[in-house]
Parts: structure tokens; sequence; C-alpha cells
């Protein structure tokens, strides 16, 4: 589900739709399309982190208290991958020392 359920049909009205006025024109379209891409991207993003309940109305109408939330699973994750990579790199370091001396 794209919208969640605080998601409210007043909302709509807040909401400009020029596009309606021609649907084929591309320079009409391409903001959303924009939007639309990035929130994809964030909402795959987000999933990957453990936010799996990433919606539109997270974008349209922020809750400090969600935003809160979302900041918190990245700086996680990126605290998490910070130190996966440290101890991978220090790994890798090791075993190019082994071969090294091993193949000499």
């Amino acid at each position: 589900m794209i919208i969640s359920s605080n998601f409210k049909p007043e909302h709509l009205k807040n909401i400009p739709f020029v596009a309606a006025t021609d649907l084929y024109s591309f320079e009409k379209h391409e903001a959303g399309i924009s939007f639309i891409m990035i929130f994809q991207k964030l909402k795959e993003l987000l999933n990957t982190v453990g936010v799996e309940d990433f919606s539109l109305n997270d974008m349209l109408f922020p809750e400090a208290k969600r935003v809160k939330r979302i900041f918190a699973e990245l700086a996680a994750f990126i605290n998490y991958r910070s130190k996966e990579t440290k101890h991978f790199e220090s790994l890798l370091e090791n075993n190019v020392i082994f071969w090294t001396f091993y193949i000499i």
C-alpha cells in the first residue's frame, strides 16, 4: 500500500493538479515523475535499513516522530556498515599479506 491509513481525501485539495489540462505534455508531468522516482528509491533504501512502512504520506505530510525514527534507522545502518567495512578491510589486508608471503 503506497498511501498509509493517515491519508484523508481532503489532503488532495492541497495538491495542485494542473497536469490534467494536457495529459500528453511531459513538461507538466516532469516534477511529478521526479518526485515518484525519488520516492521509489528512498522506499527501497529505507526498506533495506529496516523501515518497511515508508509511504508517500511520510514525504507529503511528515510527522516529527516518524522522521526521527527514520533517521535513527538510517544512522544505525550507517554505523553498522562502517564497522563491518573496517572489519572486512582488515581481514582483506591480512589475507593479502598472508598470500604475499606464501607466494614469495
